[in-house]
């Protein structure tokens, strides 16, 4: 059986001198209470734990329906989940891919997640993984965004990221900002202004070739947030509050948000506790996040590097493909409006209407109308070569 304790040392020992930014606004995170010091917190603590485990024995008991699963993710097209969703798919813009952006600190378990998806989803049991993982995060990693494809149609890309450091928040948050507000390329090389002098020449000169300059621009459909559970249990067990503010900063940070839709929450590494010590740690990282640990987080173990017959997991496969599901509904559900010269006139009637004196001078004046008209085509005709430059 593993130990209940890890010696895993990468994101929260970094983040124990990490200060929060003026910029990012402190959250408050309380101490948890001690299970065998407080009845109440004891009772609740094992209701949680009776509810995860249940859910655990459902999920063995849907593997069954794996191979159906399975399918329901290949037969995926982008904006599949519209229907009933109140309106109807002409009206939204749907995009050719849709893509789903992994992010997490060092050494969660991000690129090992994206060579799992791919091995359940494409069934690729053998060979080598798509997505290179390292043994040492703190010397090596992910300094490029990687685009990988999945399903055949290749309707669902996956974007895998620079882990986010812990050590400068302001800095984590602003590099998650511009992905989400510019878009992701496939090679985009990802530089903060605290790495070295010597790093930087060397990402300059790895991305010599710029092939992220070719590559298509993709709009972020939904993030899925990794945390490695290990991590989780030893920012609990050494009373780590400031890792655990930088952390729940960075998942509740609104540009990560689409509406009330918060990032898809995966739990990795689990598999390094012992099974109480698992449970406890997603159960802690469902109070942190504001989370239901038992709908709302993912328990995923990861396997890397060649997969053989004795290390497939069912029961982590059929959790694999629901959580991509549940990801893929979210970014279907929050597709954005098509824009279209209806929609612009419609803006400009109801601004009017919002302001009388521009109201009165359109009627008085009808020249106004015809210059705004023409203002609306140049401002579209614009756009729509900026959309073909992208």
């Amino acid at each position: 059986m593993p130990s209940c304790t890890s010696d895993s040392d990468s994101w929260s020992e970094k983040s124990k001198s990490a200060s929060a930014s003026e910029s990012a606004v402190p959250l408050s995170v309380k101490p948890a209470s001690d299970v065998r010091g407080d009845s109440s917190e004891s009772r609740r603590f094992l209701e949680l734990k009776a509810k995860v485990l249940r859910q655990n024995e459902q999920l063995k008991k849907r593997t069954k329906h794996i191979k159906d699963q399975r399918e329901k993710i290949l037969r995926y097209t982008p904006g599949n989940w519209l229907v009933g969703r109140g309106g109807t798919r002409s009206g939204y813009a749907i995009p050719a891919v849709t893509t789903l952006l992994i992010v997490g600190p060092v050494g969660a378990g991000k690129s090992t997640l994206i060579n799992n998806i791919i091995r359940v989803v494409d069934k690729t049991d053998h060979g080598f993984d798509r997505a290179q993982t390292y043994e040492n995060t703190r010397e090596y990693g992910t300094y490029f965004l990687e685009e990988y494809s999945i399903c055949e149609s290749q309707s669902i890309c996956l974007f895998d990221t620079r882990g986010l450091s812990g050590e400068d928040l302001t800095e984590d948050l602003a590099v998650l900002q511009t992905w989400m507000r510019e878009g992701v390329h496939h090679g985009q090389m990802v530089v903060r202004s605290s790495d070295s002098s010597a790093l930087k020449e060397c990402l300059k000169s790895k991305g010599r070739h710029g092939h992220d300059k070719l590559s298509k621009k993709r709009d972020v459909n939904c993030v899925i947030f990794v945390v490695s559970a290990v991590e989780v249990h030893n920012m609990k067990a050494n009373e780590d509050f400031a890792s655990q503010n930088n952390l729940v900063c960075l998942f509740k940070d609104p540009y990560l948000t689409f509406k009330d839709d918060r990032p898809v929450v995966v739990m990795t590494h689990g598999d390094e506790l012992c099974k109480d010590d698992r449970v406890a740690a997603r159960i802690h990282l469902g109070e942190l996040l504001g989370l239901s640990p038992i709908n709302h987080i993912f328990d995923i173990s990861g396997f890397t590097g060649r997969i053989v017959d004795d290390d497939c997991d069912p029961t982590t496969d059929m959790a694999l493909l629901e959580m991509l599901e549940y990801a893929l509904q979210k970014a279907d559900r929050n597709l954005p409006y098509k824009i279209t010269t209806n929609f612009f006139l419609k803006q400009v009637v109801e601004a009017t209407r919002r302001f009388p004196r521009i109201n009165d001078a359109i009627k008085e004046r009808p020249e106004i109308t015809i210059a705004m008209f023409w203002l609306l085509l140049f401002g579209l005709a614009l756009a729509a070569i900026i959309e073909i430059i992208d």
